[in-house]
């Protein structure tokens, strides 16, 4: 389990906490995030202070959050479960 009001926390590449939308084949979990809310994440103390697992992908999201503007389409989360 996992505090609903936090969602998923994102410790791999630190991007925003994941709130479950659907599940797709019983192990893929699927959410999205509005591009200006994925933007502000990004642009946040919170982003800009965390230790990821992966930092080269933390890289990756600071990448994506420069090339979307903030009236774009939401950002699709998938996660697959091991």
């Amino acid at each position: 389990m996992f505090p609903v009001y936090e969602g998923l926390i994102n410790d791999l590449d630190a991007g925003p906490n994941i709130w479950p939308r659907t599940v797709k084949d019983d192990n893929i979990i699927v959410s999205w995030i509005d591009a200006f809310k994925f933007k502000e994440y990004i642009a946040s103390d919170a982003f800009k202070n965390s230790t990821p697992k992966y930092p080269e992908k933390k890289q990756e999201l600071e990448r994506l959050a420069n090339s979307i503007h903030e009236d774009d389409n939401p950002i699709i989360i998938l996660i697959k479960v091991k």
